[in-house]
């Protein structure tokens, strides 16, 4: 018996899309290829030729704007890449990108926030009117040293918001930097393999930006690019290993050649799945919290197995933000990027954590998996009752504009300042190794 139309023009549209992806696929390797090795034989070239000493300046600007060239043209090709499997451009979309599902935490998760400024966020999640989260599945960070610091930078706020976190019983955290979380004691214990928790399921970072003043536009790209890296690196050590993609991740799955058989009417069940993806065993399992929980460690009850960490960072798509290249950050190989980045970006702050070596990104990757794409939603600030976006000066409002300063003020330069407010998304990041 023949299929009826309608499937068989399903059928037909998954096996285009299936060709195309494995073609652009193809096609982004080569380029990706060709790039690095482009950019080795202009490394030997320039090591060949000598000049005079006086000529150093012109010859090491000539050097950093092709290994600019370099790192753009990589990425804008990873870009169309992108485009020909169905992703849209960073300024316009994203992968996957889903409308309807905007609350990304599954009550069971075990939440890292990274980078809070005035901890609003943080007090909105646990007391959200409809997805309230469990105070003891919670750990919040600030980049600031102490809780002294941050009272000074956000007087009018943060003592307040403090006050109210510690009452239900959320763990504060300070001086944690996203390159090196497990610096802190507490988060190591949280991530510790033979523990009860063995990290976080999710992990959010909320407007990131690297800060440090720098006015050069391209050096400021490129240390927010470093910074991106950094994490992308430094954060493996926090995901809970284990569980299965979410159903929105395990479509089209780069490196598969087609994603996995899709049963009619998965559309419409990831729509309403999307926001907690709960599999057929967790019926029974409970949907709310109270907020009053004072237990900090372990919290109970524990994630479920099958439930897959991932990584949440949240931009504004609207320069400069768009010019760091998340989505492709997130997406390519980043032992292919990560050295046309270092060679741009500006030196470290004094007492920050030193960079990654290649060699240890690459050991990395072959035993942990790549990072992807899972997919991106909009983020309305406004779902989110009490949340602001604070300046770093005075703690006044101005949730008109995206975040930086390391996760809480807003970026210098921000060519939108006073044009009103521009949608917000975050993109969510996998490893690759994650079962299907």
């Amino acid at each position: 018996m023949a299929p009826p139309p309608k499937k068989r023009k399903a059928n037909l549209a998954n096996a285009l899309a299936s060709h195309n992806q494995r073609k652009a696929e193809k096609a982004h390797q080569v380029k990706v290829d060709e790039a690095v090795k482009r950019k080795k034989i202009s490394a030997a070239g320039g090591g060949a030729k000598k000049v005079k000493a006086n000529d150093g300046n012109v010859r090491g600007k000539g050097k950093e704007e092709g290994s600019r060239q370099a790192i753009q043209r990589l990425l804008a090709e990873d870009q169309d890449s992108n485009s020909a499997m169905g992703a849209t451009s960073p300024a316009s979309g994203s992968i996957a990108s889903s409308s309807r599902s905007n609350h990304p935490f599954h009550p069971l998760d075990t939440i890292l926030l990274l980078g809070e400024g005035d901890f609003s966020f943080t007090l909105s999640l646990a007391t959200h009117p409809i997805h309230p989260h469990s105070p003891s599945r919670i750990v919040a960070t600030s980049f600031e040293p102490s809780l002294s610091s941050l009272k000074a930078k956000y007087p009018q706020t943060a003592p307040r918001n403090v006050e109210k976190l510690e009452s239900l019983g959320v763990t504060l955290r300070f001086g944690v930097d996203a390159a090196a979380p497990l610096r802190d004691v507490l988060i190591k214990k949280w991530c510790d393999p033979s523990g009860p928790t063995k990290g976080f399921t999710k992990v959010w970072w909320g407007f990131p930006h690297a800060g440090g003043g720098e006015k050069d536009e391209a050096r400021n790209v490129a240390a927010n690019q470093l910074m991106l890296c950094r994490a992308f690196v430094g954060l493996r050590g926090v995901m809970r290993r284990g569980g299965k993609r979410p159903r929105y991740a395990r479509k089209g799955v780069k490196g598969k050649g087609k994603g996995p058989k899709q049963p009619q009417g998965d559309e419409e069940e990831d729509a309403e799945d999307a926001d907690f993806p709960l599999s057929d065993e967790d019926e029974d399992e409970p949907t709310a919290f109270s907020g009053t929980s004072t237990s900090a460690y372990p919290p109970r009850p524990l994630p479920p197995s099958h439930l897959a960490s991932s990584l949440l960072i949240t931009l504004r798509p609207v320069k400069p933000y768009t010019l760091w290249s998340l989505p492709q950050l997130g997406s390519h190989r980043l032992a292919d990027l990560y050295p046309l980045v270092l060679h741009n970006a500006p030196a470290l702050p004094r007492g920050a954590p030193r960079n990654p070596t290649i060699v240890e990104i690459k050991d990395a990757e072959r035993n942990g998996g790549n990072w992807e794409v899972w997919r991106s939603v909009e983020f309305r600030p406004g779902d989110w009752e009490g949340y602001r976006h604070v300046t770093t000066s005075g703690g006044r409002e101005a949730h008109d504009k995206g975040g930086g300063g390391r996760g809480s003020g807003l970026l210098d330069g921000d060519e939108e300042t006073g044009k009103g407010s521009a949608e917000c998304r975050t993109w969510e990041f996998g490893l690759s190794g994650t079962a299907q």
